[in-house]
């Protein structure tokens, strides 16, 4: 085998290995730089000096108390659903 033909075989796998991984890469990309666009374009274009930053310290902490009740509330009727629908007693099942 020639160098030319190995080389053109290790460029073709090279190819096939990246064809193959493009779909997540581009996933990937996109989840991790369009956000960071728009922060950055966010940051060019407000006036930070006359941002109140305990105001949004606030917000922010409401925010995550309301993200953190609400989590905690789903989780809980999540574990109530379950214990209700494996209740032998409410659904007239009986383990015989």
């Amino acid at each position: 085998m020639t160098r030319r033909r190995r080389l053109l075989r290790v460029y073709a796998r090279i190819g096939r290995t990246y064809r193959a991984w493009a779909p997540s890469l581009l996933l990937m990309a996109a989840v991790v730089f369009i956000p960071l666009g728009f922060a950055d374009a966010l940051l060019h274009q407000v006036d930070t000096e006359s941002l109140n930053v305990t105001e949004g310290f606030k917000l922010a902490a409401f925010l995550g108390a309301l993200v953190a009740v609400t989590a905690s509330v789903d989780a809980s009727r999540a574990g109530q659903h379950d214990a209700v629908a494996s209740d032998p007693l409410l659904f007239g099942n009986t383990l015989e």
